[in-house]
């Protein structure tokens, strides 16, 4: 049953939907500082996604942030890719980023990690201003990662000099001690604690590309992950293209977000030249990317009971009718497709078992 909520009565929410529009093996750790939050009843769990960033691609908008989003449970902060703009729309929904202490990015497309490191100096920061001694920032994703988290985390050297040298200030706790990596090599679950389990699996986002290619060559991979919590289960896509294994990771899911891309590549600019030379690279970068049909069939077949479109292509800030991602969907999923916007959320509720 989807219900959409108004108010902050939970009475009617017990197993449903509310609908807000405005490596390879299991880790379990410490459960990360939780965040107080007052709009979770007594005897119900709550789930709640925050879309950060939608636009999809390098392109710059102005009311679409790249790709980023926040699974909330119980006022805990998981986040999926950090697209430029990341830190801003965290503050802006109200999420200090002292209190995101599990990062999980889907693969590595700038517009899927640009915003790493804007997100990286301010736990930097929040952690020297208040001298927390939190544990790491723990960062999930595919081959790779681990040099892009390291290799920004470098760039610190430079400001922990500069402010440790500052009269009357104390030598600035390194950034290198703040993170930790995990890379994803197989499917299964990546992650687990007291509310979460995640579970990754290997989509075909990279499959057509070239034998020959560097992303190929040096392995790169690109995941889909689903949370499953006690407040409901929901699927983050990333980019892919048609896959089982996505279908069968979504299977009965409460929510899926899913990436739409409708026409040429996220972010490509006009042809040069002749189009017809431009051609295979636009069919080879959009086979790896999901139409809004396409949609509609993953969420069909999976049985989920909603679907959130992020990641928007074209997404353009001067868009009207939105209907363009949802129409595909629709002929073949017969549940809501909500066509997302930064800033908007959308709430798994259920009760606790007793």
């Amino acid at each position: 049953m989807i219900i959409r909520r108004s108010g902050r009565s939970y009475a009617s929410l017990c197993g449903a939907l509310a609908l807000i529009a405005s490596t390879a093996n299991a880790q379990t750790v410490l459960a990360p500082r939780a965040v107080p939050n007052s709009n979770v009843p007594e005897g119900f769990h709550v789930a709640r996604v925050i879309l950060l960033g939608t636009g999809g691609g390098p392109r710059l908008r102005a009311n679409r942030a790249q790709i980023s989003a926040v699974l909330e449970v119980d006022g805990r902060p998981y986040l999926v890719d950090v697209g430029a703009g990341v830190v801003s729309r965290l503050t802006e929904a109200g999420i200090d980023t002292r209190f995101v202490q599990r990062v999980f990015i889907t693969h590595n497309h700038t517009d899927h990690y640009n915003g790493i490191l804007e997100f990286q100096s301010f736990v930097w920061s929040d952690r020297n201003q208040s001298n927390l001694d939190d544990p790491p920032v723990q960062v999930f994703g595919p081959r790779r990662t681990q040099f892009i988290v390291e290799k920004s985390l470098q760039t610190f050297s430079v400001a922990e000099q500069t402010h440790g040298s500052m009269p009357g200030t104390a030598p600035r706790m390194p950034a290198s001690g703040m993170f930790t990596t995990t890379e994803i090599t197989n499917d299964g679950v990546v992650y687990s604690d007291d509310l979460v389990k995640v579970t990754a699996v290997r989509n075909t986002h990279f499959d057509n590309y070239p034998r020959d290619s560097v992303a190929i060559i040096s392995g790169d991979e690109s995941y889909s992950y689903r949370f499953d919590t006690p407040a409901g289960s929901v699927v983050f896509t990333g980019d892919t293209g048609c896959s089982e294994a996505v279908e069968d990771l979504a299977e009965g899911a409460d929510l899926l977000v899913s990436e739409v891309v409708t026409g040429a590549a996220p972010g490509a600019a006009p042809p040069r030249g002749n189009s017809v030379q431009a051609a295979p690279v636009q069919s080879r970068v959009c086979s790896g990317h999901l139409s809004s049909e396409e949609v509609g069939l993953l969420a069909s077949r999976a049985k989920v009971g909603a679907v959130l479109l992020n990641h928007l292509v074209p997404g353009l800030d001067d868009e009207k009718d939105m209907s363009l991602y949802t129409i595909g969907a629709l002929k073949h999923f017969k549940g809501p497709v909500i066509v997302g916007r930064d800033l908007s959320e959308y709430d798994l509720v259920k009760a606790a078992s007793r």
